[in-house]
This record gives C-alpha cells, sequence and structure tokens, in this order.
C-alpha cells in the first residue's frame, strides 16, 4: 500500500507578516503602557488639584462662616455704638446742666467764704474794739474813784461849814452816790467785756481754722470749676470718638457684607470647578482602566513586553500563596472562618492606624518566606504583598514592617505599612480583581513633596476556589 505524503509549505510572507504584526502589537501595547503611566500621572495631578480645590472650598467655607460671623458681631457692635451715641448724648445734656448747677454751686460756696472771711474781718474788729471799750471803762472806772473821793472830800467840808453846807452835802452824797454806781456799772462792764473777749477769742480761734479751712476749699473749689468746665468738653471729644467708632463700624459691616458676597461667588465657583474635576477623574479613571485593560490584552496575546516578566512572576508567586493557604485550611492550621475574617480590631495608640484580624499571625508566618525573595526580582521592585478585598495587608516585607515610634505618624506612614487597610483606588481594585492579573499605574508619594510613578501588578489569591484577595508587585515604571 503505497501512501502519499504531502509536505507543508510554510508561506515566508504570512510569516514575516506575523511577525510584523507582533512587533505592532508589542509597540502597541508598549506605548499603550506609556500611555496608562502618563494618564496616571496626570489623574495625580488632577487628583491634587481637586483635593486641593476641596480644601480651598472647605477654607471658603470655614471662612464665609468666619465673616458671616464677623458681620454679626460687626452689627452688634454697630448697635452697641448707637446706643453709646446716645447714652453720651444724653450724658453731654446732664453734665451740661449738671456743670450749670455745679458752677452756681461752687459760686455761692465761694460767696460764702467770702463772706465767712468778711465775718472773721469784722469779730477781729469787734476784738479791737471790746479792747478799747474795756480801756474806756477802765478809765470811766478810774474817773469814778476819784469822783468818789472828791466827793467824800467835799462832804467833809460840807461838814465843817455847818448848816451852810448842807445843800453842798446833798450834792456831795448825789456825787459819791453817782461815783458808786458808776464803779459797780463799770466793774460789771468790765466783767462783761472779760466774758465778750474769752468767747470772743475762742470764736476767733473756730473763725480763724474755719477762715483756713475755707482757704483750702477755695483752692479745691477753684481746680473743680476748671475740672467742671472740662467735663462738657471731654464728653464732646468722647462723642466726637464715637461718632467716629460708628462711621467706622459701618463701613467695616458694608465691607464684610462685599467680602461675604464675593466669598459666597467664589466659593460656588470652586465647587462648580470641584464637580467638574470630579467628572474629569471619572472620566479619566475609565480611560486608565482601559488602557491598563488593553495592556493586559496584549499581554494574554502572548506578546513579549517590559511587562511580562513580572507578569509571570506575580502570577506564579499568586498560585504558590493560593495552594498553602489551601492547604493551611484543610490541615486544619486555621479555620476558613479565620482566614476570610474581616473583622478588624485597631492596635491602640498607632498612628497612622494598624489593625489586627484573626489571619494575621498567620499570614505573619507563612508569607514573608515568599514576598522577601521578590524584592530581588529587579532592582525596580518596590515592594511585594498580599492583600484581601478590603485592601488590608496584614505582613509587609520586613523593611517596612518596623515597630511604630511614638508621636511620629510621617515616620511610621512610610515605615510601618503592615497591617494597614489600602483602601484606595488601586489597592481595592488590587484586591478585588478576578482577572489573571492586572495592571495598573499609580502615582506613590514618597513624602516631603516627592513622589515617583510606579506599575502596580497583581494576582488573584483563591483558596479552595474561592477568591480571598491578591498579590501585590510593585515597580518603578521609570
Amino acid at each position: 500500500m503505497n501512501m502519499k505524503v504531502t509536505s507543508l509549505k510554510v508561506d515566508p510572507d504570512a510569516e514575516e507578516q506575523s511577525a510584523q504584526r507582533d512587533v505592532v502589537i508589542t509597540d502597541i501595547a508598549n506605548r499603550i503602557g506609556k500611555l496608562s503611566i502618563s494618564i496616571a500621572k496626570i489623574l495625580g495631578d488632577v487628583t491634587d488639584t481637586s483635593n486641593q480645590l476641596n480644601s480651598q472650598t472647605n477654607g471658603l467655607h470655614g471662612i464665609a462662616s468666619a465673616v458671616v460671623e464677623m458681620e454679626q458681631q460687626s452689627k452688634s457692635v454697630l448697635s452697641s455704638a448707637n446706643d453709646a451715641v446716645q447714652i453720651t448724648h444724653d450724658a453731654e445734656e446732664r453734665v451740661s446742666q449738671t456743670s450749670t448747677r455745679l458752677r452756681n454751686i461752687v459760686n455761692d460756696v465761694t460767696s460764702l467764704i467770702d463772706t465767712f472771711t468778711l465775718v472773721f474781718e469784722q469779730l477781729s474788729e469787734l476784738g479791737v474794739t471790746l479792747k478799747q471799750v474795756s480801756h474806756i471803762s477802765r478809765e470811766v472806772d478810774s474817773i469814778s474813784r476819784k469822783t468818789n473821793l472828791l466827793s467824800l472830800n467835799a462832804a467833809i467840808e460840807a461838814a465843817r461849814a455847818g448848816s451852810h453846807g448842807r445843800g453842798f452835802m446833798v450834792v456831795a452824797q448825789e456825787v459819791k452816790n453817782l461815783s458808786d454806781m458808776t464803779g459797780v456799772a463799770t466793774g460789771e462792764i468790765e466783767e462783761t467785756i472779760g466774758r465778750l473777749s474769752s468767747e470772743l477769742s475762742q470764736l476767733l480761734e473756730t473763725a480763724q481754722s474755719a477762715v483756713q479751712t475755707a482757704g483750702g476749699i477755695r483752692e479745691q473749689t477753684n481746680g473743680i470749676g476748671s475740672e467742671i468746665d472740662a467735663l462738657p468738653e471731654t464728653l464732646a471729644q468722647v462723642s466726637g470718638a464715637q461718632q467716629s467708632i460708628l462711621t467706622s463700624t459701618n463701613e467695616i459691616t458694608a465691607a464684610l457684607g462685599d467680602v461675604r458676597s464675593n466669598t459666597a461667588s467664589l466659593s460656588e465657583e470652586i465647587e462648580q470647578s470641584s464637580e467638574r474635576l470630579g467628572s474629569t477623574l471619572s472620566i479619566m479613571g475609565d480611560i486608565i482602566e482601559n488602557a491598563e485593560a488593553l495592556t493586559g490584552m496584549a499581554s494574554r496575546l502572548g506578546v513579549e513586553t517590559i511587562d511580562t516578566p513580572y507578569i509571570h512572576a506575580v502570577q506564579a508567586l499568586a498560585q504558590e500563596v493560593s495552594t498553602i493557604f489551601s492547604k493551611s485550611v484543610e490541615a486544619g492550621r486555621i479555620s476558613r472562618d479565620a482566614l476570610f475574617s474581616r473583622d478588624y480590631t485597631p492596635i491602640p495608640n498607632s498612628a497612622p492606624e494598624q489593625v489586627m484580624t484573626p489571619f494575621t499571625e498567620f499570614t505573619d508566618y507563612v508569607l514573608p518566606p515568599l514576598q522577601e525573595p521578590m524584592l530581588r526580582f529587579s532592582d525596580k521592585v518596590v515592594f511585594c504583598a498580599a492583600i484581601n478585598v478590603d485592601g488590608y495587608l496584614p505582613t509587609h516585607n520586613d523593611k517596612f514592617s518596623q515597630p511604630q515610634r511614638h508621636n511620629d505618624p510621617d515616620w511610621n506612614a512610610s515605615h510601618c505599612r503592615n497591617r494597614r487597610i489600602f483602601n484606595d483606588r488601586v489597592g481595592l481594585a488590587a484586591g478585588r480583581s478576578t482577572r489573571p492579573f492586572l495592571l495598573q499605574a499609580y502615582r506613590r508619594d514618597m513624602g516631603n513633596g516627592e513622589t515617583v510613578m510606579m506599575k502596580d501588578l497583581s494576582a488573584p489569591i483563591f483558596v479552595n476556589g474561592e477568591h480571598w484577595g491578591g498579590i501585590r508587585l510593585a515597580y518603578s515604571a521609570d
């Protein structure tokens, strides 16, 4: 039996076209990868701008609230200033009336002091007069004694004259009686003058003290008079100052009203811009997701790209982790419920907050031997870690699993990234994706305002067919 063998001929043109197609697809994949990175960078910048706008919006809301409060306070001050001006106006009128009364009182006091001084002077003159009367009284008393002596001599002479001297005797007796009465009267006058002099002396001492006091009162009333005259002028100055405050407060209130209106308009414009940026972010998120999907499709077509080695490595690692997790559940080293638990218990005093789950100690034991070697896969690799569907990263690489420092959240954020929940866009997508692999681009904040563009390659982890999360491999996009 003869068999006829027909040889297959390969068309050189088809091979060339296939090779060219692969080159084109590779070029497209690379370009799409670069486009994804560029879009991710732009997305990061737009996100920063959006965050800044949101912050500015919140700041403007705070400013607007403060301006409203200041405006209310300004109106309250304006009301108080109006009241103060009215009160000052009323006080001016009362002070003016009181000043007139006080001025009249001061004048009356001054007049009374002058009168009291005049009385003192008259009392002094009266003392002089009493001294003169006393002197005259003593002279009268002397004359009375001499007259009494003369009348005695006349009586003797009349007695000698006998009957011829009887008439003269009568005259002499009357003169003696008059002299005796004069002596008694002058004695009484002298006694009265003595009492009057004593009382007048006391009165003069009191009057002198009163005059000295009155002199002090005069000096004080003179000062009070000038102060009384200054009161209306001072109140007028106060009224003028209050009127200036009132005018300024009116201007401030009007200015605050303008600021409030402008702030409200600016806040509304920023909110509208923020909303537009939010829509832009959503659109750009869709674009970057589509670009990442295209990159994945190109890789799944078997076309070699710069990411192919990383894809193979992360898929192999995800398969290894899935196997170990599955066998651990089957062997009873950890229960299914514990491994899939979503009970997150905060670690006290951790900043940023770290949390524990029933499976954290398990992953701390099994994952480091699998994750640490990936750091040596390429000098571009930054980290390799498994996360669950909530973005919880229980066990990180050793260099990112340092003990937290007290009161140093910035250092902790960079060096203590284990036991943290990363529920950002990239983290959640990596944990929830069930595709053979997911390639994402994002901008990583390195602190101090420095950022680097990263690629995040993830592959899903399944435990006995049930999706647990994914393994993330992050490497530099440069």
